[in-house]
């Protein structure tokens, strides 16, 4: 779960506030902190500034898409993609600045399956439609198979993706890793026992003399 506010400071009032459940992919959380955080500077306030009137500003991309504008329903419009798959509802006539007008969503509905991310009022039109940007690109991602819900897997196009072969060690890595290798512990000769008949003493020897 993401929750994003903004303020003029630490102790005033919230200006407004983003909720993005656990569902929903990086890419669209991406899409709008990358946009967030392009427009921020030192003495920057852009972020705080009165959202447009037009409500199409916030969700120019899906329109852009050409995604389907349902009919007006008990004070809610809504864009859905031509799969049905996605889409945005807009409350339209709630004048609660502090109240959810933009909720973005994309998959079937349930718990594990469901992404949305809400908006309040107040909340710069830009920063909504770079979310939605990010939902309607259609860039591949990369997902684990065993993390992906069932449900959704039946409803994407997977392709597999091979684990990138190691690469070819070139003369230079052959030498820094001899270079890294232990010296090698040095071996000396040691005597062996032998059955061979010893010498005969030499003719200028004598043998020890023999105590008596």
């Amino acid at each position: 779960m993401w929750r994003i506010s903004a303020s003029e400071n630490p102790v005033s009032e919230i200006r407004w506030s983003a909720r993005v459940n656990q569902n929903t992919p990086p890419e669209f959380v991406h899409g709008l902190t990358s946009a967030l955080a392009a427009e921020w500077s030192e003495g920057s306030d852009t972020f705080l500034a009165p959202p447009s009137y037009w409500w199409t500003d916030a969700v120019q991309p899906f329109i852009d898409a050409g995604w389907e504008r349902k009919p007006l329903s008990r004070g809610i419009m809504e864009i859905v993609s031509p799969d049905q798959l996605a889409g945005v509802s807009i409350d339209v006539v709630n004048t609660d600045p502090h109240a959810d007008v933009y909720v973005l969503w994309a998959g079937p509905p349930g718990w594990g399956t469901r992404a949305e991310a809400s908006f309040t009022a107040r909340t710069p039109r830009h920063l909504i439609a770079a979310m939605a940007a990010a939902i309607v690109d259609p860039s591949p991602v990369i997902r684990t198979k065993a993390l992906l819900n069932p449900r959704l897997a039946q409803l994407a196009q997977l392709t597999p993706v091979s684990p990138p072969r190691p690469t070819v060690p070139t003369p230079r890595d052959v030498q820094h890793q001899a270079a890294r290798r232990p010296a090698a512990v040095g071996t000396s000769s040691v005597p062996r026992w032998s059955t061979d008949t010893p010498p005969p003493v030499g003719a200028g020897g004598s043998l020890p003399p023999r105590r008596r």
